[in-house]
């Protein structure tokens, strides 16, 4: 089997494991609701988002939710990231 073949039967084998691992998203949600709630100025929002964006915050926070975050929930019942807003303490 060539290389090519083996990544691609590799490839197809993540990808069938893939759509079971869909999962809520906690730390990614939990960031973009802090940036919505620490900030009551809506161009400080903006601004930050921004930044968050461009350094790629928001970007790693995802791939950490994709890769980590929602494969440990469907592997192991619990997600270690909780929902944001559910321990506010405002």
């Amino acid at each position: 089997m060539s290389l090519r073949t083996s990544v691609l039967v590799l490839l197809l084998c993540v990808l069938a494991l893939a759509p079971g691992c869909y999962g809520p998203f906690n730390a990614t949600s939990s960031l973009h609701h802090w940036n919505g709630t620490e900030f009551e100025n809506e161009w400080a929002q903006e601004g930050m988002f921004l930044v968050l964006t461009i350094i790629p915050v928001y970007g790693l926070w995802f791939l950490g939710d994709v890769l980590i975050f929602n494969s440990i929930e469907f592997w192991g019942g619990e997600n270690p990231i909780d929902p944001p807003g559910s321990s506010d303490d405002e």
